[in-house]
């Protein structure tokens, strides 16, 4: 009896394809997996405020210290100032009488009773005057050293408050002082909203008259 020749069937040509296809993409995975990948978080060098080492403040008048180390020195002056106005008001308060009662000129004399009230409200709202001023001056000099913008702000619009009393009262002077003054307020609350000055690029823009220190 003839016994007939088994033939077994060849395996689909799509399977072996598929497997081929499947070694490809699994050998191509691992290779992308070797391959360390930036994080989206990573932020190139240039673009990042706190990782550039130079310097992008300004300085005061261009060669000078930096903006936050001028707020902190102009508003020292401004409580200076303000302390020296309080004590003369203060003086010339307590004084007021004294000086009516022992001066020999019956003009002045006259003048000083005439316009005794008038006087003595004035120099009690340049003493208060000066007291706010010395309160502001202060919060100034706490947001320079902590990089707090609303308190730089504070300061700030104190500072122009006394530009335009200046200027009603035409103390040219006092104009040119308090306008001086203003100027590294704004330009240090510009920098520390952009982020430009902050305490972590502090060593960065840090700047003396006398160094980079």
């Amino acid at each position: 009896m003839m016994q007939e020749e088994l033939k077994l069937p060849s395996p689909p040509t799509s399977t072996v394809v598929d497997d081929s296809i499947r070694l490809q993409e699994a050998t191509r995975a691992n290779q992308q997996d070797q391959v360390p990948h930036a994080t989206s978080t990573e932020v190139p060098y240039g673009n990042d405020l706190s990782c550039s080492k130079e310097k992008r403040g300004h300085l005061f008048f261009g060669c000078m210290c930096d903006m936050r180390r001028a707020v902190i020195a102009v508003d020292v002056i401004s409580i200076v100032l303000a302390v020296i106005e309080v004590c003369v008001a203060i003086t010339a308060l307590a004084l007021f009488d004294e000086i009516s009662q022992t001066t020999n000129d019956d003009v002045f004399s006259g003048w000083v009773k005439t316009n005794k009230h008038a006087s003595e409200a004035l120099l009690g709202f340049v003493i208060g005057f000066g007291f706010v001023a010395i309160l502001f001056y202060s919060l100034g000099i706490y947001g320079a050293a902590n990089f707090n913008q609303c308190m730089v702000c504070a300061a700030l619009v104190y500072h122009c408050i006394a530009v335009f009393a200046n200027l009603v009262s035409l103390n040219i002077p006092g104009i040119l002082l308090s306008g001086l003054f203003v100027y590294p307020h704004v330009m240090l609350f510009r920098e520390i909203r952009l982020g430009v000055m902050t305490e972590e690029t502090y060593v960065r823009e840090r700047k003396t008259c006398c160094g980079p220190y």
